[in-house]
Protein backbone atom coordinates (compact mmCIF):
# COMPACT_ATOMS: atom_id res chain seq x y z
CA UNK A 1 0.00 0.00 0.00
CA UNK A 2 0.86 3.72 -0.69
CA UNK A 3 3.10 5.49 2.39
CA UNK A 4 1.00 8.10 1.73
CA UNK A 5 -2.40 6.22 2.53
CA UNK A 6 -0.80 4.08 5.25
CA UNK A 7 0.54 7.45 7.07
CA UNK A 8 -3.44 8.95 6.37
CA UNK A 9 -4.85 5.93 7.86
CA UNK A 10 -2.63 5.52 11.10
CA UNK A 11 -3.54 9.40 11.86
CA UNK A 12 -7.26 8.28 11.55
CA UNK A 13 -7.04 5.16 13.67
CA UNK A 14 -4.77 7.42 16.33
CA UNK A 15 -7.78 10.05 16.11
CA UNK A 16 -10.41 7.32 16.34
CA UNK A 17 -8.75 5.91 19.50
CA UNK A 18 -7.84 8.80 21.38
CA UNK A 19 -10.31 10.43 23.53
CA UNK A 20 -11.41 14.23 23.29
CA UNK A 21 -13.98 16.38 24.88
CA UNK A 22 -16.37 15.93 21.68
CA UNK A 23 -17.10 12.88 20.13
CA UNK A 24 -16.16 12.44 16.14
CA UNK A 25 -15.08 9.42 14.03
CA UNK A 26 -12.14 10.84 11.56
CA UNK A 27 -12.74 9.61 7.92
CA UNK A 28 -9.99 9.82 5.10
CA UNK A 29 -11.10 11.39 2.30
CA UNK A 30 -9.44 12.43 -0.80
CA UNK A 31 -11.73 15.57 -1.19
CA UNK A 32 -12.45 17.53 1.69
CA UNK A 33 -15.45 19.09 0.71
CA UNK A 34 -18.31 18.65 1.99
CA UNK A 35 -22.38 19.87 1.79
CA UNK A 36 -23.30 22.07 3.93
CA UNK A 37 -25.90 19.79 5.84
CA UNK A 38 -23.02 17.07 6.17
CA UNK A 39 -21.33 19.37 8.86
CA UNK A 40 -24.53 19.90 11.24
CA UNK A 41 -22.35 17.60 12.87
CA UNK A 42 -18.71 17.72 14.08
CA UNK A 43 -16.58 16.30 11.43
CA UNK A 44 -12.99 15.20 11.47
CA UNK A 45 -11.09 14.60 7.89
CA UNK A 46 -7.84 13.38 7.24
CA UNK A 47 -6.33 14.61 3.63
CA UNK A 48 -2.88 14.00 2.53
CA UNK A 49 -1.71 17.89 1.69
CA UNK A 50 0.57 19.41 -0.56
CA UNK A 51 3.11 19.07 -1.01
CA UNK A 52 2.10 15.33 0.63
CA UNK A 53 5.60 13.41 0.72
CA UNK A 54 9.02 14.64 0.55
CA UNK A 55 11.65 11.43 -0.08
CA UNK A 56 15.54 12.00 0.66
CA UNK A 57 18.42 9.28 0.65
CA UNK A 58 19.99 8.99 4.19
CA UNK A 59 23.64 8.31 4.51
CA UNK A 60 22.70 4.83 4.40
CA UNK A 61 22.56 3.66 0.57
CA UNK A 62 19.82 1.34 1.26
CA UNK A 63 17.61 3.90 3.39
CA UNK A 64 15.01 6.63 2.74
CA UNK A 65 13.56 9.37 4.72
CA UNK A 66 10.02 10.19 3.81
CA UNK A 67 8.30 13.35 5.26
CA UNK A 68 4.68 12.68 4.71
CA UNK A 69 2.30 15.57 5.29
CA UNK A 70 -1.37 15.22 6.28
CA UNK A 71 -4.14 17.44 7.14
CA UNK A 72 -7.05 17.36 9.70
CA UNK A 73 -9.87 19.18 8.93
CA UNK A 74 -12.71 20.15 11.93
CA UNK A 75 -15.77 21.45 10.45
CA UNK A 76 -18.98 22.30 12.35
CA UNK A 77 -21.97 24.42 11.21
CA UNK A 78 -23.37 26.76 13.77
CA UNK A 79 -26.12 28.61 14.62
CA UNK A 80 -25.50 31.70 16.93
CA UNK A 81 -21.50 31.78 16.31
CA UNK A 82 -21.21 32.63 20.01
CA UNK A 83 -18.69 31.50 22.75
CA UNK A 84 -20.60 29.05 23.48
CA UNK A 85 -20.70 27.15 20.48
CA UNK A 86 -17.13 28.02 18.98
CA UNK A 87 -15.32 27.79 22.15
CA UNK A 88 -15.48 23.72 22.03
CA UNK A 89 -14.20 23.76 18.46
CA UNK A 90 -11.00 25.90 19.34
CA UNK A 91 -10.93 23.61 23.07
CA UNK A 92 -10.72 20.71 20.17
CA UNK A 93 -8.78 22.10 17.96
CA UNK A 94 -5.62 21.84 20.69
CA UNK A 95 -6.53 18.71 21.95
CA UNK A 96 -5.75 17.65 19.36
CA UNK A 97 -2.67 19.36 18.45
CA UNK A 98 -1.69 17.91 21.92
CA UNK A 99 -2.60 14.32 20.88
CA UNK A 100 -0.08 14.21 18.60
CA UNK A 101 2.74 15.84 20.23
CA UNK A 102 3.49 12.81 22.05
CA UNK A 103 5.19 11.92 18.54
CA UNK A 104 4.74 8.62 17.62
CA UNK A 105 1.78 6.60 15.42
CA UNK A 106 0.78 3.62 17.30
CA UNK A 107 -0.39 1.78 13.91
CA UNK A 108 3.00 3.31 12.57
CA UNK A 109 5.58 2.47 15.06
CA UNK A 110 8.04 3.17 12.59
CA UNK A 111 7.03 6.85 11.98
CA UNK A 112 8.04 9.77 14.19
CA UNK A 113 5.92 13.08 14.15
CA UNK A 114 7.90 15.96 13.03
CA UNK A 115 5.79 18.70 13.13
CA UNK A 116 2.22 20.31 13.95
CA UNK A 117 1.57 23.28 11.80
CA UNK A 118 -2.09 24.29 13.31
CA UNK A 119 -2.63 26.19 9.11
CA UNK A 120 -6.26 27.55 9.58
CA UNK A 121 -8.51 27.69 12.89
CA UNK A 122 -12.00 29.71 12.85
CA UNK A 123 -11.24 31.49 9.27
CA UNK A 124 -13.67 34.59 9.45
CA UNK A 125 -14.44 34.34 5.40
CA UNK A 126 -15.79 30.84 5.54
CA UNK A 127 -17.51 31.68 9.31
CA UNK A 128 -19.42 34.43 7.91
CA UNK A 129 -20.48 32.98 4.19
CA UNK A 130 -20.92 29.46 5.17
CA UNK A 131 -21.40 29.68 8.88
CA UNK A 132 -18.65 27.14 9.80
CA UNK A 133 -16.45 27.07 12.10
CA UNK A 134 -12.98 25.42 9.96
CA UNK A 135 -9.96 24.76 11.76
CA UNK A 136 -6.64 22.69 9.92
CA UNK A 137 -3.75 21.28 10.90
CA UNK A 138 -0.61 19.51 9.11
CA UNK A 139 0.95 17.04 10.36
CA UNK A 140 4.12 15.53 8.87
CA UNK A 141 5.70 12.72 9.81
CA UNK A 142 8.92 10.86 9.07
CA UNK A 143 9.08 7.35 7.83
CA UNK A 144 12.48 5.32 7.05
CA UNK A 145 12.00 3.29 4.31
CA UNK A 146 14.03 0.41 2.20
CA UNK A 147 13.39 0.15 -1.32
CA UNK A 148 11.94 -2.90 -1.73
Amino acid sequence: MSLLIDVADAVVAELNAGSFSQPFTATRRYDPRRPLKELSTLRVDVVPSQPSMETTPTARDDVFQNDVSVDVAVRKKFSEGDFDELDPLMDLIEEITEHFQKGWLSELPHAVLQGIEVVAVADAEYMQTKRVFFGLLTLTVRVHTTPD
